[in-house]
């Protein structure tokens, strides 16, 4: 398909990758919207779940909450978010998110501009050897702007 051609996308498809425990669907990638943007669904088990570590990193990212209530740290603010809620986190505010809750969550993603997505593949990709220890993700993450400050979300808020 052409780049501009469009994208239809069905329902559950897209490109599946494990990341940190969770389903992460890579539904639009860079090289689809000419670098604007990268989309992705992040499907959380039922707690205890394990978000990304707190972070910054220069893109803007946009979280609207499909499914469940997950937690959401946006700078100093600590929320959980409802089905219907969109936070948005600004380039370079430290954010993170988990699910704390006895039941999925599903949260799709935008992030601007696109191929930050490359470190969930790269994340995946290591992961099948084991899980990477703190200094392996920092070292991954830093590849691609983020900057690590902290530990994931604990399990109980």
């Amino acid at each position: 398909m052409s780049e501009d051609a469009g994208l239809i996308l069905p329902s559950g498809e897209g490109r599946h990758l494990d990341f940190l425990g969770n389903r992460l669907t890579i539904k639009v990638a860079a090289q689809q919207s000419q670098g604007a943007l990268a989309v992705f669904e992040i499907a959380f088990p039922p707690a205890p779940a394990q978000g990304p570590p707190l972070h910054t990193h220069p893109h803007h990212e946009v979280f609207f909450v499909l499914e469940g209530e997950p937690t959401f740290q946006l700078g100093e603010r600590l929320v959980q978010a409802p089905a219907g809620t969109l936070l948005f986190a600004p380039g370079g505010i430290a954010h993170t998110l988990t699910n704390r809750r006895p039941r999925p969550a599903r949260v799709l993603a935008f992030i601007s501009p696109g191929g930050y997505e490359r470190l969930f593949e790269e994340v995946s990709a290591l992961q099948r050897s084991g899980p990477l220890s703190p200094e392996q993700f920092r070292e991954v993450a830093g590849r691609y702007g983020q900057r690590v400050l902290g530990p994931p979300l604990p399990p109980e808020g």
